[in-house]
């Protein structure tokens, strides 16, 4: 039996930002799309984990994406479905979208975003599924010999090492990786940026961070004055900040709830926000920043949490990949794998209702206090192609 291995790689961040901006028609529902599948895979992959957080939903959708392309029947089926891509969705409408989305990424300062495919030797990938492949992902296939497993490992590390600078490291095990192995689908996103208003380290001081109502960590805090788009939900219980990129469409959204043990409950509540117009509610004025710096590396297996969005299929002796190879043998998901780097500092990062400014007749203009100083989520964004491209947490530090 043949184990498609989909590997799923993730960027590195030195400074990041979340904003949304509209897109043309054309691409709304596909944005829509995408959003909705990051918050439903960030709920799944969070439940029963208590650590620090972050993964790339684009990066994973893109190459389930390329992987579906490859499905037919049932499992094309509940593949579309997970995806969130509305059931008349043809795989051209969805080519199309992915073409103009890699298009748009060339023009973005600090991303990069890269897909490869890697094929048993003696085995074709089908001419349909190839021409997909490199027009909408840009992606080319490589040839190698799973059953030597090392080396085949060894070689597709070292692709996905070159285009994470480094960041992203032994992503495939070699134990993964057999002479059953036909296929392996990878993606990779990196991003590096430096903030539009640079934190000054002369300013940075140590202080604690609440891990709950009891326990502290004393951390690093970076601190800044500056004006930036900020906003208060009583839906959420919660106050949000958008730091941008420089010169970039990307920035970080970060949503502070306004209890120290307020993360699981705002968490439960993502798939009911418009992380896209998040931004568009909230209104620029000065703020007083106080912003931990944070390095996360997390790894997980995502069969679970995928199986769990209705994957089930693909993972199954049930499974249909019809349309990947030109040989006959019968094909399934062996493992989603999926790892992850974000570094938050002074210079940046290497991936309802809103309350605003009141100004009284000559009174002094109101300067908010924004203190991360307690667990909260945060996400990355582009701004002119309203896409999710990181989303995690922060809620432990070591002493």
């Amino acid at each position: 039996m043949f184990s498609l291995f989909t590997s799923v790689c993730v960027l590195s961040l030195t400074l990041s930002n979340v904003i949304m901006a509209a897109t043309a028609s054309d691409d709304l529902q596909f944005t829509k799309a995408s959003n909705s599948f990051a918050t439903d895979l960030y709920q799944k992959t969070i439940e029963g984990k208590n650590g620090n957080v972050i993964i790339s939903p684009l990066s994973i959708q893109s190459a389930l994406t390329l992987a579906m392309f490859g499905a037919t029947g049932s499992t094309r089926q509940e593949m579309l479905t997970s995806l969130k891509y509305p059931a008349d969705y043809t795989n051209q409408a969805i080519s199309q979208n992915f073409e103009t989305f890699t298009e748009k990424v060339k023009s973005t300062n600090g991303l990069k975003i890269a897909n490869k495919v890697y094929v048993m030797k003696k085995y074709s990938v089908k001419k349909s599924f190839n021409d997909v492949a490199m027009k909408s992902f840009a992606s080319e296939a490589q040839s190698l010999d799973f059953a030597e497993n090392v080396q085949s490992a060894a070689t597709i590390n070292g692709w996905v090492e070159d285009h994470t600078n480094n960041k992203i490291k032994d992503l495939v095990k070699p134990d993964t990786l057999d002479s059953d192995t036909r296929m392996v689908l990878v993606n990779a996103i990196y991003f590096k940026g430096f903030w539009e208003h640079q934190f000054k380290p002369s300013q940075t001081f140590k202080a604690p961070f609440y891990l709950n109502d009891q326990d502290t960590a004393n951390v690093d805090f970076m601190k800044i004055k500056e004006h930036f788009k900020y906003g208060m939900f009583e839906d959420l219980d919660a106050t949000a900040i958008d730091l941008p990129y420089k010169d970039s469409d990307i920035s970080m959204l970060i949503i502070l709830p306004n209890s120290r043990t307020g993360l699981p409950a705002l968490e439960q509540k993502l798939n009911t926000i418009d992380l896209a117009s998040l931004t568009q509610k909230m209104y620029k004025q000065e703020v007083r920043v106080e912003l931990p710096k944070f390095k996360v590396e997390f790894e997980i297996n995502l069969n679970e949490p995928l199986e769990k969005m209705g994957m089930e299929r693909m993972f199954s002796n049930a499974a249909e990949f019809n349309d990947l190879l030109e040989e006959n043998d019968p094909l399934k998901v062996s493992a989603v794998v999926h790892k992850a780097f974000i570094e938050v500092n002074e210079e940046g990062a290497e991936a309802a209702a809103a309350t605003g400014v009141l100004f009284a007749a000559f009174s002094m203009p109101i300067i908010m206090d924004f203190k991360a100083n307690h667990p909260f989520f945060y996400c990355l964004v582009n701004n002119e192609m309203k896409s999710l491209l990181f989303a995690g947490r922060i809620v432990e530090f070591k002493n």
